[in-house]
């Protein structure tokens, strides 16, 4: 019976060193399903804020045209006047 024991036991011991060898093989993240929601909602929102900094930027470009546009209308209706008052 002792003899039995000590089989069992011997089992039992090369059973756990050969899963620990099995699991230390095994790759497991250290990141977690929602850490990487997470990641993710933070990337498509500073993808969206990008896209906000350029549609701002091309805003103020087109702002630009406009002022300068605006300017070349009042010398040209200046222009007129000064004409028109000459004649």
């Amino acid at each position: 019976m002792m003899k039995f024991q000590l089989k069992i036991y011997f089992i039992i011991a090369v059973a756990t060193i050969c899963t620990t060898a099995v699991k230390a093989q095994t790759y497991s993240p250290k990141v977690s399903k929602d850490s990487t929601a997470v990641l993710k909602a933070r990337l498509e929102s500073l993808k969206a804020s990008a896209k906000v900094q350029e549609l701002k930027i091309k805003e103020a470009e087109e702002e630009e045209e406009v002022e300068k546009l605006r300017i070349k209308l009042l010398e040209a209706n200046g222009n007129a006047k000064a004409s028109a008052s000459q004649n």
